[in-house]
């Protein structure tokens, strides 16, 4: 799974293992909550996946905090009985290992995933039910937070001087950005 920058990237090894079998009994529970006749449909199925993901197998956080200790919202308490159950979404080196653990916390979302976790774990999931799946990475990702189709960033305009300062978004507007890289799955 490739990260980092456009000039500056590298692989993140990561193990599918979509032919084990524990992980295709996970796969199964993660459509669990669909009729079967819902689950006909290739597009639905996979939309439902990446809430299943969400819901049930990952908690995501990005960047702020500790990934070693507290208890996020909706979250547990990183040290169980004294074993380590928190880590840091670059531990990840694989969708079986984190299983294990989403296993061992009682079927508990598993602390803590980021994009290129996320990815890993929907593509072995998708492969093993049968769906084509694969992780891509795009590199200098647009974050549009209003949907307005542009990074906005607000400045303030000396006239004297001519020099922009950056200022306080408006309200109705968020924290537009670009992203070294982000991962998604096709």
């Amino acid at each position: 799974i490739w990260q980092g920058l456009s000039d500056d990237n590298t692989a993140h090894v990561w193990g599918f293992d979509q032919f084990e079998f524990d992980n295709l009994r996970l796969s199964l529970d993660c459509v669990r909550r669909m009729t079967l006749s819902e689950r006909g449909d290739a597009a639905l199925v996979s939309r439902h996946l990446t809430y299943a993901i969400g819901q049930d197998i990952c908690y995501g956080k990005w960047g702020e905090g500790s990934y070693t200790s507290g208890k996020p919202p909706g979250g547990y308490k990183c040290s169980v009985s004294g074993t380590k159950t928190c880590f840091e979404p670059g531990y990840w080196t694989g969708t079986t290992e984190l299983f294990k653990v989403h296993r061992q916390i009682h079927g508990k979302p598993v602390q803590y995933c980021q994009c290129f976790v996320y990815s890993g774990v929907l593509t072995t999931i998708g492969r093993s039910l049968g769906i084509p799946t694969r992780t891509v990475t795009t590199f200098q990702s647009a974050h549009d937070t209003n949907a307005d189709r542009s990074i906005s960033k607000f400045y303030i305009i000396d006239n004297s001087t001519g020099i922009f300062t950056p200022t306080n978004i408006p309200d109705g507007y968020g924290h537009d950005s670009i992203w070294s890289f982000h991962v998604w799955n096709e």
